[in-house]
C-alpha cells in the first residue's frame, strides 16, 4: 500500500539514530509515567514527516514492561531541534501494536 503524504509508515525495526533520539526523552517519558526506568530500549516504530518528524516507538522498560512515546523531532535549521516528547503511553505489552494516539 502506499505512503500517504503526512501519514505514518509501517512499523520498522529501532535503528540507532531512533534509539539516540528516544535516549534524549527518556527523562521526559519517566517524569510523566513517574516512574525510572533502569532499560530504555526501543524495539520498533513508525515515522510521519511533518513540520519535521513525528516518532510512534515501542519502548521496553525492563522484563514484560513496555511504553509507547511520540516524539517531534524538528528540521535541523529550527532554533530548538531538540526531541520533545509529545505523548506516551504507559503499561503496554510488546504484542500492543503502535497505533496513532
Amino acid at each position: 500500500m502506499p505512503r500517504l503524504v503526512g501519514g505514518y509508515t509501517e512499523d520498522r525495526e529501532a535503528t540507532p539514530e531512533v534509539q539516540a533520539i528516544a535516549d534524549q526523552v527518556k527523562e521526559q517519558v519517566e517524569k510523566e509515567t513517574g516512574q525510572n526506568f533502569e532499560t530504555f530500549c526501543v524495539l520498533n516504530y513508525r515515522s510521519q514527516l511533518v513540520n519535521g518528524t513525528n516518532y510512534l516507538m515501542k519502548i521496553g522498560t525492563g522484563g514484560d514492561s513496555y511504553v509507547h512515546a511520540r516524539v517531534h523531532v524538528p528540521f535541523a535549521n529550527s532554533e530548538d531541534s531538540k526531541p520533545t516528547l509529545t505523548g506516551v503511553l504507559p503499561c503496554k505489552k510488546k504484542e500492543d501494536q503502535l497505533e496513532i494516539f
